[in-house]
């Protein structure tokens, strides 16, 4: 991969912990981070044949990356036990691989705002504004700051032009809303990924 690319991406993937972003309040201060994350969910005949609420997920994840670190939380089921007892991840436990990244980026980066290293290659200040230099770009990408709308066009013929959307500022939304840190609330949820079935 170029580094105009991976830096691009990066930019781009900071936005995960934007307001719009699927990571909100998950950043940590002082941290760029950029992150996916993601729900993986049983086949409609699953949910039906076992009764699942439709809010269940049968995995969810974060990958996410500083400047100085990468780290992957999974968290989830690879099938439905019998009677599809405790075999899916209810609503309010979907974002507990986003506070266990959130805690262990907190506990091991250096806060010191960091960012990642913009190519030489690369034309624009801010996330929302890049493009590959010698590269026509036709490509544009704006977004509200409230996350209210995406509009996206592009005219590029050749397909070589690139630009991204995000800011590359350190506004990385920071909460956490229950007691303890995410280790701790993993390990007191145990319960729910006992094997005995009641």
């Amino acid at each position: 991969m170029k580094d105009y690319t991976a830096y691009m991406l990066a930019e781009i993937l900071k936005g995960t912990f934007k307001a719009y972003g699927s990571a909100y309040g998950h950043g940590v201060s002082g941290v760029n981070l950029g992150a996916k994350t993601g729900t993986g969910t049983y086949g409609a005949e699953i949910y039906q044949q076992y009764n699942l609420p439709d809010s269940a997920a049968k995995d969810v994840w974060i990958n996410g990356f500083s400047p100085q670190y990468t780290m992957s939380v999974w968290m989830g089921f690879n099938k439905v036990k019998q009677y599809g007892t405790n075999s899916f991840v209810g609503h309010s436990q979907q974002e507990y691989p986003q506070y266990l990244f959130q805690d262990v980026m907190s506990d091991i980066s250096s806060k010191d705002g960091e960012d990642f290293k913009k190519p030489k290659d690369v034309n624009g200040s801010d996330g929302d504004n890049l493009s590959v230099a010698g590269h026509p770009d036709n490509n544009t990408t704006n977004r509200s700051v409230h996350g209210d709308s995406d509009t996206s066009s592009s005219s590029s013929s050749n397909g070589s032009s690139s630009s991204s959307n995000s800011s590359s500022g350190n506004t990385n939304g920071s909460s956490q809303s229950s007691s303890g840190n995410a280790l701790t609330r993993l390990f007191n949820l145990n319960a729910i990924f006992d094997d005995k079935a009641s």
